[in-house]
């Protein structure tokens, strides 16, 4: 149950998780090797071994902080996607960073872009943080109306969110409409693309055009 102070923050629906497998397998008997569970951005297939071994190598060392920027992370992964590491923002799970990025981004009372239905942090957060979430509906297939999103952008919010593949329909943005927006968008507008659950399609994604 969610206590009255908190849903006072939240300006509509809380944000629910995905239950957890184990709670299918307890409620409905459901086996454990039948499930695959995606929400979240969670793995199906197991801990990667390569993880696994980097957790196995710093045991003894897993009661200190780690360097607070954590500066070796962000190098692996500015070498990986060809930007530099001060171009990278490492947080505790995505959701954090999508926080930060309003924070930062976007004053009191200031416009947050998004389609509806989207992934509903974008709007909790907006809300708890006194901006202005604005949306632009979905079509009836739940088409991405991108051009409804285009003429959104004339109000220059100062964040426009994206969501490539979409939560909660699945669909991909494609580059071109990617393209389109930031051309679109006015100079104190930043487009934020969430590319979460990339790894589920099979596309690299569009952090490329961060080098175009």
């Amino acid at each position: 149950m969610i206590s009255p102070s908190v849903s006072a923050l939240v300006d509509g629906e809380v944000y629910v998780p995905g239950l957890p497998a184990d709670y299918l397998v307890d409620t409905y008997g459901i086996p454990a090797d039948q499930i695959s569970k995606l929400g979240s951005a969670e793995n199906p297939h197991g801990t990667s071994p390569l993880a696994r071994r980097a957790v196995e190598q710093v045991l003894d060392r897993m009661s200190i902080y780690p360097e607070w920027t954590s500066r070796q992370l962000r190098e692996v992964i500015a070498r990986r996607y060809g930007v530099t590491p001060e171009s990278v923002v490492c947080g505790s799970g995505e959701t954090e960073v999508i926080a930060l990025v309003i924070r930062a981004y976007a004053g009191p009372g200031e416009p947050v872009l998004m389609h509806a239905p989207c992934f509903p942090l974008y709007r909790i957060f907006a809300t708890m943080e006194n901006r202005k979430p604005v949306y632009v509906p979905m079509g009836k297939d739940f088409n991405l109306e991108m051009d409804h999103y285009l003429e959104a952008l004339a109000s220059r919010p100062k964040i426009a969110f994206l969501t490539s593949p979409h939560n909660p329909s699945g669909q991909l943005v494609s580059e071109a409409d990617v393209r389109r927006v930031c051309e679109a968008a006015h100079e104190n507008t930043l487009v934020v693309l969430d590319e979460a659950y990339i790894h589920y399609s099979e596309t690299e994604g569009s952090v490329h055009l961060l080098r175009n």
